[in-house]
């Protein structure tokens, strides 16, 4: 954990990011916006599978990846940072979700290895992102 003094932070720049600049909409930080560029990807990539693909990974790998975006924002809506912790722990599980149906579209050759690594990487992006912020608002409780 890290300490409550600002000056105290990791040098990482998410966590620095949010400290530094007081309350900001989840929307305005960069992992949000990495994240809903993810789900945004992942959505146009599995809309060309074919249905049956689609209907069994598609579905879910697409649900999974808008889940982690939207559950920052769900847990930013709340009125406590109890709460709003909650949320962001789905959002983190979300996306270790996505990591798991990338894996499972890549092993019935819906995704080729490159695509399905940088995918995987981008999500690992987000969900190291999102415990920064959870380790972060964990010192202001």
């Amino acid at each position: 954990m890290y300490g409550d003094h600002r000056d105290s932070l990791p040098d990482d720049p998410w966590v620095v990011e949010e400290a530094r600049a007081g309350y900001r909409p989840i929307e305005e930080l960069d992992v949000y916006a990495d994240a809903s560029r993810l789900a945004d990807d992942i959505f146009l990539l599995s809309a060309d599978w074919p249905f049956f693909a689609r209907d069994v990974v598609g579905k879910q790998l697409a649900r999974a990846a808008d889940s982690v975006a939207a559950n920052m924002v769900e847990g930013d809506g709340r009125l406590s940072v109890t709460d709003g912790l909650r949320f962001l722990d789905y959002a983190r599980a979300s996306a270790r979700e996505t990591e798991h149906f990338l894996r499972r579209a890549q092993a019935r050759n819906l995704l080729d290895e490159e695509q399905a690594e940088s995918l995987i990487a981008r999500t690992q992006s987000v969900s190291r992102r999102i415990t920064k912020i959870i380790q972060y608002r964990r010192t202001q409780l």
